[in-house]
């Protein structure tokens, strides 16, 4: 596929629309359409009835301009795990805003675990990102993002920055969230200075997972993190300056309700110990 020069104008747009279904005893992707640079693996089964899934973004990052669209059906009873081999990474911007929007849409008694490796946004990105939640009566969904604001590790900070990001989860008989993110001018004052940001939310969840996760937290280096529980909706918020101290606190979250909210121990993807 080449780029026309409007395309250049505008940056890539990768467009990812899968559906997932019930059959027999197992989950099966049953709709994989995509267009431009995003698609995704083969489905994976470690344990047999419900796929793991990688997402893939052959460029391995986003420019200013470019456009990602993920859209994700879960039909009735349907359950997938969904990850990706790396973070994805958000460049510099001339001025153009980078795009990443991503609606998932859990139909009744199906389960959701959206479990990315992140997005880091390099020094002067200007990015926008829109995650949405939609669950049905009895749906189930664990999951978390995490945001890199410019590159700590290696003495680079998000100078002349821009993040615009929203988080909505949509529950029955609930408000559900609505959350909105802004970052102007790599100004982190509302984040107390730390260029890393950690959001995993789990529902339906309950007080006792509420209390579990605390204890874990309290046990914990992070320097800033805490819990809430909304109705029936499970927010941790984590701030840190080491990702993979960050990364290990989430999938340590995830290992712990897994087995609360679904009755199974936490199977990792594969890809995360490659």
């Amino acid at each position: 596929m080449n780029r026309t020069a409007d395309d250049e104008a505008v940056g890539w747009l990768g467009r990812l629309d899968l559906t997932f279904a019930r059959r027999g005893r197992r989950t099966a992707m049953i709709r994989c359409a995509h267009s431009g640079p995003f698609t995704v693996q083969r489905a994976f089964y470690p344990e047999e009835d419900h796929p793991h899934v990688y997402l893939l973004h052959p460029p391995g990052g986003v420019v200013g301009g470019d456009r990602l669209e993920l859209s994700v059906r879960l039909e009735q009873r349907s359950h997938a795990v969904m990850t990706m081999p790396g973070s994805t990474k958000f460049y510099r911007s001339a001025g153009a805003e980078a795009r990443l929007t991503q609606k998932f849409s859990l139909e009744e008694d199906s389960v959701l675990e959206w479990l990315p490796q992140g997005n880091i946004l390099f020094p002067a990105a200007n990015v926008a990102i829109n995650s949405e939640f939609t669950l049905q009566a009895g749906a189930r969904l664990l999951g978390f993002e995490t945001f890199c604001l410019g590159r700590p590790v290696m003495g680079e900070s998000f100078h002349r920055g821009r993040c615009h990001s929203v988080l909505r989860i949509r529950l029955p008989g609930s408000a559900g969230l609505y959350e909105r993110l802004g970052i102007e001018g790599g100004k982190l004052d509302k984040l107390a200075g730390y260029p890393l940001i950690g959001t995993f939310f789990a529902a339906p969840a309950s007080g006792e997972m509420l209390d579990n996760v605390r204890v874990l937290l309290s046990r914990s280096a992070l320097p800033a993190a805490g819990a809430t529980l909304v109705d029936q909706l499970l927010m941790v918020r984590l701030l840190d300056n080491d990702n993979q101290r960050l990364q290990e606190i989430l999938h340590g979250i995830w290992a712990l309700l897994r087995p609360l909210m679904l009755d199974r121990q936490a199977v990792p993807p594969r890809i995360w110990s490659t």
